[in-house]
């Protein structure tokens, strides 16, 4: 489940694509250089814990990593790995944040959601109503978790969605190259089409595993959530036939 949020900003860079210069040639080179980058950091990481401290006393706490600082470098190096730690947890925040108000005003302007996170500001020309609208959701969110405590149950909820959003994905891409290879394609993947089925039949593996592991609220969230989403997704289709 953790490993799934380790690479969610790969799918933000889409939601951002139509605001790049040059993004058909930038964003094919940063994405792998990215992947490298953390796979090299995450590697390091792991050697590290694993290899000079006692890796169970990080498996109940919260805050592994300002555990693991205070153990290496005692309370200074857990104190600025704390700061840190808020410092790129605000930053990862607005970018989430930030991308996602993109999307959000792109499915409105398409018509796929209500058209009032379409609207957006003359003087800075961002979509600030989908912006409003993910702020008072992340707040409602954040005081939710925190009265509650039920922050692993958000985390397999957010993986097992992120699960069937890539399988999702992975599957569209199939279908519409075999729908429509006369499309221009503006991006070109190694492996292609088998690639793309490996990706959604690995990503459904990963979402049954979720499920299989997780407590039965994580399910029937999940469930309810599909349900209003397809439910939602065919009242747009029906009214978008219907205009037509």
């Amino acid at each position: 489940a953790i490993t799934i949020f380790l690479f969610l900003g790969f799918g933000r860079v889409t939601a951002l694509a139509e605001e790049a210069e040059d993004f058909e040639r930038m964003i094919p080179r940063a994405m792998p250089v990215g992947i490298l980058l953390l796979t090299v950091i995450f590697a390091l990481l792991a050697f590290t814990i694993y290899g000079d401290v006692d890796a169970s006393s990080l498996n109940n706490t919260p805050i592994p990593h300002i555990v693991f600082a205070q153990m290496v470098g005692g309370r200074t190096l857990g104190v600025i790995m704390a700061l840190i730690s808020v410092y790129m947890t605000a930053v990862t925040f607005n970018a989430g944040v930030l991308s996602t108000s993109r999307l959000v005003y792109a499915l409105a302007r398409e018509g796929s959601l209500p058209r009032v996170f379409s609207r957006l500001s003359l003087r800075y020309s961002t979509p600030y109503a989908a912006l409003i609208f993910l702020y008072v959701v992340a707040l409602g969110v954040s005081v939710w978790l925190q009265l509650t405590n039920y922050f692993s149950l958000v985390l397999l909820l957010g993986s097992a969605v992120d699960a069937v959003i890539y399988s999702f994905v992975a599957m569209s891409f199939t279908g519409c190259r075999l729908k429509h290879p006369e499309w221009r394609r503006p991006f070109r993947v190694w492996g292609g089409l088998p690639l793309s089925i490996g990706i959604a039949g690995l990503f459904i593996l990963i979402l049954a595993a979720l499920l299989a592991s997780s407590a039965w609220q994580v399910s029937a969230l999940l469930f309810s959530s599909l349900a209003l989403a397809l439910g939602y997704a065919g009242y747009v289709t029906r009214r978008k036939n219907n205009r037509a």
